[in-house]
């Protein structure tokens, strides 16, 4: 049970969500893995108005599975009513809804894929002007993720990949592409007593229209007329140590903008994403 209480401008009220869920498991073959369905609700609305139900097969003898998703949510708090010094609204938007199908495998060979084909209605963003509106039409979705990790002894090759396309990119602003790279050396010395990690990271999105924020809603929204700049792949160079109870972490966050004299880009508008910086840590736990 969760007890709401907003105080704000010109604005004292409350509000209640008693959360619900469900998981059921069937064997349904001695080989395989259950059959599950998934229900989520929240009794404190009307009921099945606000759900989630999911229904998926999984097999374990093929590592692969598949299922569809139906989701009914009421908009938020902060997207129905809202008074502030700037923004002032009381909205009653429709229920959001998304329906689809997934297909996903996991493999003892350490790759991964997974398909998710959805259909969103009443879709509810935030608009150009910072101010939460929902899209009457459809959206359909289709986003596919790819992961392999491999490794030659001591030496880890990781590789991710997602692609995600929408009916309307006026409205749900993502890249289209998006990766992820990952090159380590893992061993221990020492008869176990010391366990390093080093090597590097890479991350890389094709250009998109990044959001703005309002500092006042605490929302990012959609602002679709300033394509900030080209997006570059970001290298981090990291290392990891575990001494007997001690362990410290060493990273370099996007050291090759100094390689490629960059100047950087935004990861929202107005919003500087970090330069070229060094970060380290250190946790050292006292046994008795």
């Amino acid at each position: 049970h969760q007890l709401w209480h907003v105080n704000g401008w010109q604005q004292d009220t409350s509000f209640q969500q008693l959360p619900v869920e469900v998981s059921i498991g069937v064997k349904a073959f001695h080989s395989y893995s259950p059959l599950q369905i998934h229900f989520q609700t929240d009794l404190m609305h009307q009921f099945l108005l606000n759900h989630i139900f999911q229904i998926a097969y999984w097999s374990s003898s093929l590592n692969f599975g598949f299922g569809y998703i139906n989701s009914t949510t009421t908009p938020s708090f902060i997207q129905n009513h809202f008074s502030g010094n700037n923004f002032r609204w009381d909205n009653q938007f429709e229920l959001e809804k998304y329906k689809g199908w997934f297909v996903q495998s996991f493999s003892n060979h350490n790759v991964e894929f997974a398909i998710h084909r959805l259909t969103f209605s009443n879709y509810l963003y935030w608009n150009p002007a910072g101010t939460p509106a929902q899209f009457a039409d459809d959206i359909k979705m289709l986003r596919i993720k790819c992961w392999k990790d491999s490794h030659i002894t001591n030496f880890h090759f990781n590789v991710g990949l997602l692609y995600q396309h929408f009916t309307n990119d006026s409205i749900i602003q993502l890249p289209v592409f998006a990766t992820f790279t990952q090159l380590y050396l893992e061993k221990d010395y020492f008869k176990h007593s010391l366990y390093a990690q080093a090597g590097i990271d890479m991350s890389y999105t094709t250009d998109y229209y990044a959001p703005a924020y309002s500092p006042e809603t605490g929302q990012f929204f959609n602002q679709g007329y300033v394509k900030l700049q080209k997006f570059y792949p970001v290298v981090d160079v990291f290392a990891n140590l575990k001494i007997r109870s001690a362990r410290v972490f060493l990273k370099v966050e996007n050291l090759n903008q100094q390689i490629i004299k960059s100047k950087g880009y935004f990861s929202a508008l107005h919003y500087p994403a970090a330069d070229t910086s060094f970060k380290f840590g250190f946790d050292w736990m006292m046994w008795n």
